[in-house]
């Protein structure tokens, strides 16, 4: 590499070098760099982290609708299942504040499709259906704190 060979012998470091040494961190999307030469020792650090985003391919979990019946709701069988959230965080419905959401009531979802995402400890993460199923109630509101296995959706499975 280039900065190797400008790399001083003395004591100290030009700060021609170190911005270089920032520039190769930045091309290669680097968070942390150390370098070695003789005596000197170059350690730098991002002083910062990226918000990351993980995927997760959400099992969907069957409760029977009686379950959630309360004495003057009358529900019937309409075989509809819940999309549960795996973790707990901060609901949110669309990719950015103002974006149209990822589904809406009475929407069509593929499977792998992304359906919201969960909000946890600064890292936004995918949540995806793992099944073709049409969306039939949303659970939940945007921003809304959510606990882990707690129902975000009512769907409902496609053949």
């Amino acid at each position: 590499m280039l900065w190797r060979k400008n790399m001083p012998e003395k004591k100290g470091l030009d700060m021609d070098i170190l911005k270089e040494i920032i520039k190769i961190m930045k091309e290669n999307d680097l968070s942390e760099i150390c370098i070695e030469q003789g005596g000197l020792k170059i350690q730098v650090k991002q002083g910062y982290t990226q918000p990351t985003h993980a995927v997760y391919n959400v099992p969907i979990q069957t409760i029977p609708e009686k379950a959630h019946a309360t004495a003057e709701t009358q529900i019937t069988e309409d075989s509809s299942v819940f999309i549960s959230s795996p973790l707990v965080g901060t609901f949110y419905e669309s990719p950015k504040p103002g974006e149209e959401p990822f589904v809406k009531v009475g929407d069509s979802v593929k499977t792998g499709q992304v359906i919201c995402i969960i909000e946890a400890m600064k890292i936004m993460n995918e949540i995806t259906a793992d099944m073709d199923c049409e969306i039939l109630e949303i659970l939940v509101k945007n921003g809304q704190s959510v606990e882990c296995e707690q129902p975000l959706f009512r769907v409902r499975p496609k053949a």
